[in-house]
């Protein structure tokens, strides 16, 4: 600029010189012009694509350009516009300049710097597991997300979570509907690259405590209570299938704890109950769920039933018969009004007096109850004559060593082979399970406590014979499961119970059970924190020989980190342990293969 005024400036002073006359602008010298590339097109500063496309413009209109491809050299192209082969993750810049006469080296070079990121966030769900079995209405979903992207976003079921502070953690509460639930997790970054988890999860009923058994051969079924819910659950054999009969959220009136001996009522298509911690007779609606009290201290007049041990129905007579009273005796109920009678003293000349009863069943077609009972020199099977009030011992532990027939907890009986199958506990921690010949007295073992080569079994609290398929059908109380025995090989076959899958590796062992193949791999049951007070219970398979740590599964939320070993399944390489969870409190089963 300097240069143009210097040659401009003689001019100006002559043309004054010369009286005033206009200067010649045609004689002026021309400037050089710098020839501007314009980027008119480009990709975002930030793309999830490979490749990216330019398109380009100058101030002087030409449609000739050269480009440049981070540290390449200058190419030139054909048109204004120019794509990108495809291109590694990271930064890259794209330089632009005119091409022709005018163009000046180094001058009117347009540039434009990107970067792409094709990397999708790195999602990780750490509980549940991706198929997963619940009992609670609502489940907490626990996961992270890694990414060099710290605005990406996870959603689950299309809402944000909430996001923790530490390594990417998230957290997030999704409400379930009975039966299958799909969960979709996804996570995307500023750039639009994503990743997507799939939950499934049933909510369906855990039995917490089985008791009593319910056979409906017709609807191939089993019913069953719930001792500590107070719910009432059918079992369909076919599908293995756990449906809610009665709870809290099916069916009205009272909710009662400890409640056993359940029987069917046909005639009144209704499950009858005893809760012996209020001491009142209940009735489970089958068509509405609905519960009513039949008997109780308010409900009924006559002989108090107190602690009862047994309940039967009585078809010929209408009436619903229950061993209890303050006097051991068979108390006959009205299904309508709920009166009591005195049936049958259990401590008159009639037979041995009886000083307490375990468990009762019920010979309809004859009208004789069978009764698990104790009197004065022995324990037993009685049957009773409940036309007569006769009673006559049957079988005893004074016929067989040890005492088989004592703290029966479960009892089924055979009328048409005359055998009656019974549940014991002959010693704390063991599980006994004999065959009684009516005819004879004749006492066979069936089952001596935890065979590891079939289904365990620690705990019968319900037995029921499935005379079509020659088998025994049993609750399990410390497994809360359901158990099929062939009464002709003696196998015992797992028909449900509270499993659950695995997940995440495990870390810092706080309990071990084992050898769980006789030799050197033990199971390590450990504690992991989620980071919001709450803790992961996981399990660890460790092989102390080959001195490896292999995935086992993680678990059950556990917020009092209570967690007991009961036993292990080599057959079907299960472990079941006793855990607590936010809502309560029950037994779990894990897959250790899976």
């Amino acid at each position: 600029m300097l240069y143009v005024i210097f040659l401009l400036a003689p001019l100006l002073g002559m043309a004054g010189c010369g009286g005033g006359s206009s200067p010649d602008v045609a004689n002026e010298p021309s400037l050089p012009t710098i020839d501007v590339a314009i980027i008119t097109t480009h990709p975002p500063s930030s793309s999830n694509s490979a490749t990216a496309t330019f398109a380009f413009a100058n101030s002087s209109g030409s449609e000739k350009f050269e480009v440049k491809l981070d540290g390449g050299s200058f190419v030139a192209i054909e048109n204004k516009s120019f794509t990108t082969p495809p291109l590694a993750d990271g930064k890259h810049v794209v330089s632009v300049r005119p091409l022709g006469a005018t163009a000046v080296s180094g001058q009117g070079v347009a540039t434009y710097e990107w970067t792409i990121d094709s990397s999708p966030p790195v999602l990780s769900i750490r509980f549940p597991s991706s198929r997963s079995l619940t009992p609670l209405q609502t489940v907490n979903i626990y996961g992270s997300v890694n990414d060099a992207d710290a605005e990406s976003v996870v959603t689950v079921n299309g809402k944000p979570v909430l996001k923790m502070e530490t390594q990417g953690e998230w957290m997030a509460t999704v409400d379930l509907t009975s039966g299958d639930n799909t969960v979709d997790v996804m996570s995307v970054d500023s750039v639009g690259n994503e990743s997507k988890k799939i939950l499934h999860v049933r909510r369906e009923p855990l039995l917490v405590r089985p008791n009593g058994l319910i056979l409906d051969a017709a609807q191939d079924s089993l019913t069953t209570l719930d001792y500590y819910t107070g719910a009432l659950y059918q079992f369909d054999l076919q599908n293995r299938r756990l449906n809610v009969l009665s709870d809290k959220a099916r069916g009205r009136g009272s909710l009662f704890h400890q409640q056993m001996y359940p029987v069917l009522d046909k005639a009144r298509n209704r499950i009858l109950a005893m809760s012996n911690f209020s001491g009142t007779l209940i009735a489970f609606d089958l068509m509405s769920g609905d519960r009513t009290v039949v008997s109780s201290g308010e409900v009924g007049e006559g002989p108090t039933l107190g602690v009862v041990s047994g309940l039967a129905v009585d078809e010929l007579s209408n009436e619903i018969l229950v061993i209890g009273g303050a006097v051991p005796a068979i108390m006959a109920v009205d299904p309508l009004s709920g009166n009591r009678r005195v049936l049958v003293d259990l401590t008159d000349n009639n037979g041995p007096s009886i000083a307490g009863v375990d468990m009762l069943a019920f010979d309809q077609s004859n009208r004789k109850l069978y009764i698990a009972s104790r009197w004065s020199t022995s324990s037993g099977i009685v049957r009773v004559d409940l036309d007569t009030g006769l009673r006559n011992i049957v079988a005893s532990n004074e016929t067989e060593n040890g005492r088989v027939l004592e703290g029966a907890r479960a009892m089924t009986l055979d009328a048409s082979k005359l055998a009656i199958y019974l549940a014991s506990n002959e010693n704390p921690g063991d599980n006994t399970l004999v065959k009684i010949d009516i005819a004879t007295g004749t006492i066979t073992r069936l089952l001596i406590p935890v065979e590891s080569k079939h289904a365990p079994l620690t705990r019968i609290t319900g037995l029921q014979h499935d005379s079509a398929k020659n088998r025994l059908l049993a609750t399990d109380s410390n497994l809360d499961s359901f158990v099929a025995i062939d009464l002709d090989s003696g196998a015992r076959t797992l028909l449900m119970d509270n499993h659950v899958g695995s997940g995440k590796k495990l870390l810092g062992p706080r309990e071990i059970i084992g050898p769980v193949d006789g030799k050197s791999q033990f199971v390590l049951f450990d504690k992991v924190s989620t980071g919001v007070g709450e803790s992961l219970t996981n399990v660890v398979m460790a092989d102390l020989a080959e001195q490896t740590l292999a995935e086992s599964g993680a678990g059950i939320l556990n917020l009092d980190s209570q967690l007991t070993p009961i036993a292990y399944s080599p057959k079907r390489n299960l472990i079941h342990f006793w855990s607590s969870w936010p809502n309560g409190k029950g037994i779990e089963t894990f897959d250790v293969a899976s």
